[in-house]
């Protein structure tokens, strides 16, 4: 069984957008100010995501990844601050709280600059403030994952992932228990990451793009069949992603999935897999309008 997962926003005219502040925005207020202003922010994004699971629910989508800024700058060196210091801190903590509702499979994925593996220890502190606050969030919704990226390769790949398997044991239990890893369009290759995930309990999220982008020595189908086992760790069904390029060769997503990019071989499996498109829930429906993971015919050879 496939279920399908949508990312961060609804695109379709009239739907509920979250609200955000710029660095420039809050330098302007003083910090009890800065702190109405976001507190009030969040508490209205906190009623567009209940919103946007309502009515993902009423899709039939199996999964929602919840974008990291739902509450903007929390981390921030100069202008962070700690969740309980917000005013509406029980608001927004009650509304956070329904989204475990919907019975939807919710996930994050911190932004590119959070990394286990960078040689510079000013990156991994930073990227250690912002993991433990993607916890606190995670623990709040119900999320069950926090997705990351092997990072960069500073001192070559075999170096850069003991650097993560070091970082990742000094983690609290709970944050441990919700990192997943991804391969990448540019340097981890599911082979690159499939030993330490297997190793550290780790379920590697298979992003199809990503390994025609940047194969490494796996074909898709055994990449697949290991990703698939690397979830057997946490008793969860496997989560993929699916996007198609918006020009040949090119590492952006287009609007919409082409069905032929959907894997002959993830048929076999029952997986949640998110749709990375710019239609956003729009190029989900049409997926299940058209029944893609059910007609083989449209894919084309990996």
């Amino acid at each position: 069984m496939i279920k399908w997962g949508v990312c961060c926003l609804f695109a379709a005219s009239g739907a509920p957008r979250f609200g955000s502040a710029t660095m420039a925005q809050l330098a302007r207020f003083a910090l009890d100010q800065r702190r109405r202003k976001l507190s009030t922010l969040a508490a209205d994004n906190a009623s567009v995501l209940l919103a946007l699971l309502e009515q993902s629910r009423a899709y039939g989508f199996g999964g929602f990844r919840v974008g990291s800024a739902i509450i903007p700058r929390m981390t921030h060196p100069a202008l962070g601050f700690s969740f309980d210091e917000l005013p509406d801190a029980a608001l927004i903590r009650d509304r956070f709280g329904q989204a475990k509702s919907f019975g939807l499979r919710l996930s994050l994925h911190p932004d590119q600059f959070v990394t286990l593996s960078s040689a510079s220890e000013t990156v991994w502190r930073n990227s250690r403030r912002e993991l433990l606050w993607q916890n606190e969030l995670a623990e709040m919704l119900g999320c069950t994952e926090i997705n990351l990226h092997g990072g960069g390769a500073q001192g070559g790949k075999e170096a850069a992932l003991e650097r993560f398997a070091a970082r990742f044991s000094e983690l609290p239990d709970s944050l441990r228990r919700r990192i997943t890893l991804e391969n990448d369009d540019r340097i981890f290759t599911p082979d690159d990451l499939l030993n330490l995930t297997e190793e550290l309990e780790i379920p590697l999220v298979l992003d199809v793009h990503h390994w025609r982008c940047n194969p490494g020595k796996m074909s898709l189908e055994e990449a697949t069949c290991r990703a698939e086992a690397s979830w057997h760790f946490r008793g969860e069904t496997a989560h993929f992603h699916l996007s198609t390029p918006d020009a040949p060769g090119s590492r952006k997503h287009a609007e919409y999935i082409d069905p032929r990019d959907f894997p002959d071989c993830w048929r076999k499996w029952d997986l949640l897999i998110d749709v990375e498109a710019k239609a956003k829930e729009l190029a989900v429906l049409r997926l299940m309008r058209n029944k893609c993971a059910g007609i083989s015919n449209f894919t084309r050879d990996a």
